[in-house]
């Protein structure tokens, strides 16, 4: 494409750009040390120290808590004004926790279980083309794993649940009066 070019020149051009670029940001951040070092004295690292300390002590929070707390406070202060409290009041209640939010817990950890467990075992009946006799098997036999599951409001939505994978991934619909049958 650039046959006119020769390689020579190609090469002087990028190491004269190359030079220019780094000639420039040299001067851009190190004009005072350059300024200094063209005039003929070393520049002091102290001065080119101070004046970074002069733009940092612009405080913009404000105060640190030590030059508060250095000065005295001659200011009454009202019993009122103390806020006490007591080692039962240190910790939220959804941290400690109830007792009966525990086996509730315990019921969702179950549920969420089971589904992950349902949906595994609809995958594989659809990867293995698996008899409806068989899925139905599998799926009774996770039911019994998880008996502290019937009779609570979430066995119709697991229920509901494998009905509708059945309908998505398997050859054969189930029911939800057959699903419900395998609960016992």
């Amino acid at each position: 494409m650039f046959n006119s070019i020769s390689w020579q020149t190609y090469l002087t051009i990028l190491v004269c750009f190359g030079a220019t670029y780094y000639a420039i940001s040299a001067i851009i951040l190190y004009h005072r040390e350059l300024l200094h070092l063209v005039k003929g004295r070393s520049a002091p690292t102290s001065e080119i120290r101070d004046d970074k300390k002069s733009t940092s002590t612009v405080s913009v929070i404000g105060a640190s808590k030590d030059s508060l707390s250095s000065q005295p406070s001659n200011t009454p202060v009202d019993s009122d004004e103390f806020i006490l409290s007591s080692s039962a009041d240190q910790f939220p209640e959804s941290i400690q926790g109830t007792p009966s939010s525990e086996p509730a817990n315990l019921i969702i950890g179950s549920v969420s279980d089971l589904l992950n467990e349902l949906k595994t075992l609809i995958q594989l009946c659809e990867e293995y083309k698996s008899a409806k006799e068989e899925c139905a098997s599998l799926i009774a036999a996770s039911f019994l794993k998880y008996p502290h599951l019937k009779e609570t409001t979430y066995q119709h939505a697991i229920s509901a649940f494998v009905c509708e994978e059945s309908k998505d991934h398997l050859p054969f619909a189930l029911t939800l009066a057959e699903v419900q049958e395998w609960w016992s």
